[in-house]
């Protein structure tokens, strides 16, 4: 079938990842495919990598696949993410996840459990995420989406827990049949006391950015 390819770099003010900074002033740069085959699966994959011009934070890059099923009513995937980072940090780990989406009178619904596969599955062993997004098209070239996400620690052994909250407005602006710009504004809170891996800070307050992507 077809492949359908994406490349994108982006800035972001601050590096938020499940309500912990992670640097500021971030720099991303990512390469995704993504197609379908004859079992009636789609699939993905693609590479990121991330560079905070902060001096105490590290750079990153995740590798990344997944396939879906969509059973009409419901969609439902499988997928890994690898992080690596450089040499400053030991933490290079890799997690599966699950997920279920649906869409409501246009609103999207997601559910997400993502689990450590391989690292230091002690530290955040399980992370869960809900999500709903919800989309408007101002105009032919220009879309905006307004999206709400609840992160939350998963452990079974009752350790101490972790909630993130996110809201984010974004727009797409097509300036091209091939280019898109998104710029977006995010408002991130937390509670509750997160055993991280890393040792960064959780973050709270409102950060934004811009991402410039080329299809072919």
């Amino acid at each position: 079938s077809e492949i359908e390819t994406d490349f994108h770099v982006g800035y972001n003010s601050t590096y938020v990842w499940r309500g912990q900074d992670l640097g500021d002033n971030m720099y991303e740069y990512g390469l995704d495919v993504a197609g379908s085959c004859d079992c009636g699966l789609d699939w993905s994959a693609g590479v990121w990598y991330a560079n905070p011009s902060d001096n105490e934070a590290n750079d990153e890059l995740n590798i990344y696949g997944e396939v879906s099923k969509d059973f009409s009513y419901f969609t439902a995937a499988l997928g890994f993410i690898h992080y690596e980072f450089d040499d400053t940090i030991d933490a290079d780990n890799t997690e599966a996840y699950g997920s279920l989406g649906a869409a409501f009178y246009g609103v999207d619904l997601g559910a997400t459990l993502y689990w450590v596969v391989d690292g230091d599955t002690d530290a955040n062993p399980a992370w869960g995420e809900l999500s709903a997004s919800y989309g408007y098209d101002i105009s032919d070239k220009l879309s905006a989406s307004l999206g709400l996400t609840w992160g939350f620690t998963v452990d079974a052994d009752g350790g101490d827990h972790y909630n993130s909250y996110n809201a984010a407005l974004s727009f797409d602006y097509a300036a091209s049949e091939n280019i898109t710009v998104s710029p977006y504004v995010a408002y991130n809170g937390a509670d509750g006391y997160n055993v991280d891996r890393i040792g960064v800070e959780d973050f709270d307050g409102i950060y934004g950015g811009v991402s410039v992507s080329f299809s072919f």
